[in-house]
C-alpha cells in the first residue's frame, strides 16, 4: 500500500476520540497461542474416569477421564464392568446416552463429538449396571495479532515522539492511532468522521474483505473532553457527539462489510465498564441503554474492562440497571492471567444468570509471552472459562 492510500489529515485542530480495530485472520499462523485442541483434563466421577456402583462387588468404570473438548472435536470413551478385585467379568452389550445432544453426542461405541459449548453427561448401561461421566465443551481459541499500529509508521518506531509522528512522509495508521500521548487523530466534535477518514476507513474495510478476516473487533474510546470519566457533571452535548460518532461510524462499517461473512464485534467504550470515576458509570448505563434499544445485544461486548477485582461485578450491576447483559465479555489483562481469571470466574458465578458460560475475548495481553499463553490456557482447561479469542 502506498503512502497515498493512508492519508491522515494532521491539520485537524480538535482531537477527541480514539478508534481502533482488532483483527482475526482466517489463516492460522504459528504462534505460542495457536489454536489448541485441549490443554487439560476434567476429573470424571469416582476418580479416574466415571464410575457408578450398582452391586456390592461390581461397577462400571469409564476411561479415560474426558478432556475439555472444543467444538468439532471427537473423543473415545471406554466402559467396562469390574469387580472389587478389579477383574473383568463377562461384558454385556453397551448402550450410551447423552444428557444433551445439542452440546455433545455419543455413538453406540462411545465415540463423543462436541457440538456446542456447554456441559453434557454420558451414561452407559452394561446389562443391569450403569455408569456416567461428564464432558465440558468450549469454543476454539483463536488468536489475532496486535490491536495497535496497523501500518508502518516510519521513523516514529525509532523515535516515538509526537513530533516524529507528524513528520512528512511517515505512513500513519489509516483510521486512527492508539496510546500516543493520550491523543488520537480523529476529530469527533461534528459527531461523525471527516471525509478523509471515511475514505480511509472504507479502504481498510475493503482490504479486510479481500484478505478474508473472519472476526473484527471495533473499539471506541472517548479522549480528552469526550472522556466521561473526566466530566465533573453530566455533559449531554458531549454524550450526543459521542453517540452520533459511534452510530455513524458503525453505519459505514455495516454497509461496507454487508454479506461478507465476517463477524463484527463492537466495543462501545474501551476499558470503560466498571470504572467508578467522574461520570463514567452513568455514561456506560446511558450508552448501553441507547445502544441496546437501537441494535440489541448481538455483536457487542458492551464496554470492555481493564480487569481489577470487583470491576466486572460493578459493570454487570450497571448493565442490570438497563436490563439485558452483554452476550459476551471482553477484557484487557497484562500478567497474572490465571489469578485474574480466577476472580473473574468468582464474579461471573456470583452474578448468576449463566454468565460463567458466556464467551470471553481478551482484547489486550502481552505479545508472544509463554507464561501468558500458559495461564490463558489454564483459564480454559482448569477454570472452564470459554475464552474464545485472544489479541496480543
Amino acid at each position: 500500500m502506498s503512502a497515498g492510500d493512508c492519508v491522515v489529515d494532521s491539520s485537524v485542530p480538535f482531537v477527541t476520540t480514539a478508534f481502533s480495530v482488532a483483527l482475526t485472520q482466517r489463516r492460522r499462523e504459528p504462534n505460542l497461542l495457536r489454536v489448541l485442541g485441549f490443554a487439560g483434563l476434567v476429573a470424571g466421577q469416582g476418580g479416574v474416569g466415571g464410575t457408578s456402583t450398582v452391586a456390592a462387588q461390581q461397577s462400571v468404570v469409564i476411561t479415560p477421564a474426558p478432556p475439555v473438548l472444543v467444538v468439532g472435536q471427537t473423543f473415545r470413551l471406554n466402559a467396562k464392568i469390574k469387580d472389587a478385585a478389579r477383574r473383568e467379568p463377562p461384558q454385556d452389550e453397551r448402550t450410551w446416552v447423552s444428557s444433551d445432544t445439542t452440546v455433545a453426542k455419543v455413538t453406540s461405541v462411545g465415540l463423543v463429538t462436541a457440538i456446542a459449548r456447554g456441559e453434557a453427561t454420558f451414561t452407559v448401561a452394561i446389562g443391569k449396571l450403569a455408569g456416567s461421566t461428564s464432558v465440558h465443551v468450549l469454543d476454539s481459541l483463536v488468536v489475532g495479532g496486535s490491536n495497535y499500529v496497523m501500518y508502518s509508521v516510519g521513523s516514529y518506531l525509532a523515535n516515538p515522539t509526537q513530533r516524529a509522528w507528524f513528520e512528512p512522509g511517515n505512513m500513519r495508521p489509516v483510521i486512527g492511532t492508539y496510546h500516543l500521548d493520550s491523543m488520537a487523530v480523529l476529530n469527533s466534535k461534528l459527531g461523525h468522521l471527516m471525509p478523509r477518514h471515511v475514505a480511509n476507513l472504507q479502504r481498510v474495510l475493503e482490504l479486510i474483505r479481500q484478505i478474508g478476516y473472519r472476526r473484527i473487533v471495533f473499539r471506541f474510546d472517548g479522549q480528552a473532553a469526550s472522556r466521561s470519566r473526566e466530566w465533573k457533571a453530566w455533559d449531554e452535548v458531549r454524550y450526543q457527539q459521542n453517540w452520533r460518532f459511534l452510530t455513524s461510524t458503525r453505519a459505514i462499517i455495516d454497509s461496507s462489510l454487508k454479506n461478507s461473512g465476517i463477524s463484527l464485534v463492537y466495543d462501545l467504550d474501551a476499558e470503560g465498564a466498571g470504572v467508578d470515576v467522574g461520570q463514567q458509570r452513568a455514561y456506560v448505563v446511558r450508552l448501553w441503554r441507547d445502544y441496546t434499544t437501537s441494535y440489541g445485544t448481538e455483536g457487542t461486548v458492551g464496554c470492555s474492562i481493564a480487569l481489577v477485582p470487583g470491576r466486572l461485578t460493578t459493570a454487570i450491576a450497571d448493565y442490570d440497571r438497563v436490563g439485558p447483559r452483554p452476550r459476551e465479555y471482553a477484557f484487557d489483562i497484562y500478567g497474572d492471567e490465571l489469578k485474574t481469571f480466577t476472580y473473574v470466574r468468582r464474579e461471573l458465578e456470583a452474578a448468576g444468570g449463566g454468565e460463567v458460560r458466556k464467551p470471553i475475548t481478551v482484547l489486550e495481553d502481552f505479545y508472544n509471552d509463554a507464561q501468558s499463553a500458559k495461564e490463558i490456557m489454564q483459564g480454559r482447561s482448569e477454570l472452564l472459562l470459554d475464552i474464545t479469542t485472544v489479541f496480543q
